[in-house]
């Protein structure tokens, strides 16, 4: 991962928890996925996600993927949070919204 050697393992583990209890609040079954594992390896976050209905597992990684945005910008910064993530983010947070081309 892309911020192990800012943040070190223990560091990346702080945030992805913060993370799950901050998104957790509007969405429960992320409290679920709690792991003591250095590093994160998301097991039991996919256990908890495969068991919730498709539209709700797809609000919760909506919401867990921007508190963890929102969290590491918080912490280091959004040009270097820019930087290190790069494109990754980008079309979730360009700022404008995503348009239906399917009509």
């Amino acid at each position: 991962m892309a911020l192990t050697p800012v943040l070190g393992q223990r560091g990346v583990a702080a945030l992805y928890r913060r993370t799950l209890n901050v998104a957790g609040r509007a969405h429960p079954c992320l409290l679920l996925a709690h792991e003591d594992t250095e590093p994160i390896r998301f097991d039991q976050l996919r256990k908890v996600l495969r068991k919730q209905p498709a539209d709700q597992a797809a609000a919760a990684t909506d919401a867990s993927i921007q508190t963890f945005h929102e969290l590491l910008n918080n912490l280091i910064g959004i040009p270097l949070t820019q930087r290190l993530l790069g494109g990754l983010w980008s079309p979730i947070y360009s700022g404008s919204p995503v348009q239906d081309r399917s009509k």
